[in-house]
């Protein structure tokens, strides 16, 4: 089984979701990298404040661990932490946030004001802001404090608008993310609301 620590506590956590074309402003980068040797079989993970992990992968295993989660959840009997997840997954899907339409649609304003609910909704975290770098494209900053105020911030960017869709191409709509199959289909489940969602 893969170990991976998503998050340190003692590092402060920024979490910057936008629409692509809008960049996370240099000013507010300041991002820890790895600090031990990496390679395909095994990475360790030693960060300053002591924590350590260790990430192990068969060569033919192709699948990350979150396809395998993200599978299992929809295949496997469902909890209701399950169920919330896909339905939330599946909002977000079902606002057709195509590139370069967004601003005059409203979905990005609509996919934003979404993503700030849920983010005070489920971490609890209050310092949750939308800020408009570009008029009509909103991004979410949402800083989780860490244990340890000398540590940098660590940045988690993600965008939420899609690629144009040209619908004659799909069985169904693309923004019903339709379940079938044990599969969630439509336009933005693999880039990137599964992320968002996650």
């Amino acid at each position: 089984m893969d170990e991976w620590p998503m998050t340190c506590q003692a590092y402060r956590l920024s979490v910057f979701l936008g629409s692509s074309s809008v960049s996370a402003p240099s000013h507010s980068l300041a991002l820890m990298p790895p600090t031990s040797n990496q390679n395909a079989e095994e990475a360790a993970v030693d960060s300053p404040c002591g924590c350590e992990a260790k990430r192990r992968r068969k060569s033919d295993d192709k699948q990350d661990r979150s396809s395998r989660v993200a599978a299992s959840a929809v295949s496997g009997p469902l909890t209701e932490e399950d169920r919330d997840c896909i339905d939330r997954f599946r909002q977000l899907v079902r606002i057709p946030t195509i590139s370069g339409e967004g601003v005059t649609s409203g979905s990005y304003a609509k996919c934003a004001e979404l993503l700030q609910k849920w983010l005070g909704e489920i971490t609890g975290v209050t310092n949750i802001r939308a800020i408009e770098y570009v008029p009509g494209k909103p991004v979410i900053l949402a800083t989780f404090p860490g244990t340890d105020p000398a540590l940098s911030t660590i940045l988690l960017n993600g965008h939420y608008d899609v690629v144009p869709v040209f619908r004659e191409h799909w069985k169904s709509d693309p923004f019903e993310a339709v379940i079938e199959d044990g599969k969630i289909y439509g336009r933005g489940t693999q880039d990137m609301k599964c992320v968002l969602t996650g």
